[in-house]
């Protein structure tokens, strides 16, 4: 027979499980679906999570910078604002940077973060440059 105390143990690890689980996390967007989006000025915000120097080369337009290992709550507050249910969608160059950018957002308690993965899938032209001067 099992004691009152490990039931109630049992059943306290069960629920932690259950809200770490339930926490935001990224799901995957395709370029159409992105682009789309963008055609139609949905209120998003578009997120280039690699160096200053890759997006200088190319970025899809609109996008902002914040590179994933400067994500912090106060540089993510100011590059996308205090609304966390803002849909927020990042991109790097090969998809690794952009999923740890998404864990660390949901983290931070972003709930609408979509995943593009490599900037490479991105089929309708890039811009140029740096970021203006409000961006990072």
């Amino acid at each position: 027979m099992k004691s009152p105390a490990r039931s109630l143990m049992l059943l306290l690890l069960g629920m932690t499980v259950l809200v770490f689980s339930a926490q935001a996390q990224a799901s995957p967007i395709t370029p159409k679906t992105l682009k789309a989006m963008l055609d139609n000025k949905s209120d998003l915000v578009l997120l280039d999570v690699r160096t200053l120097e890759e997006y200088k080369e190319a970025h899809i337009g609109g996008a902002l910078l914040l590179p994933y290992d400067q994500i912090t709550a106060s540089s993510a507050a100011k590059t996308l604002g205090l609304d966390k249910n803002k849909t927020v969608i990042v991109y790097c160059r090969s998809g690794r940077r952009s999923e740890i950018a998404a864990k660390t957002l949901a983290s931070l308690g972003y709930k609408k973060i979509y995943d593009l993965g490599a900037i490479s899938a991105w089929p309708y032209g890039f811009a140029k440059g740096p970021p203006l001067a409000s961006d990072n």
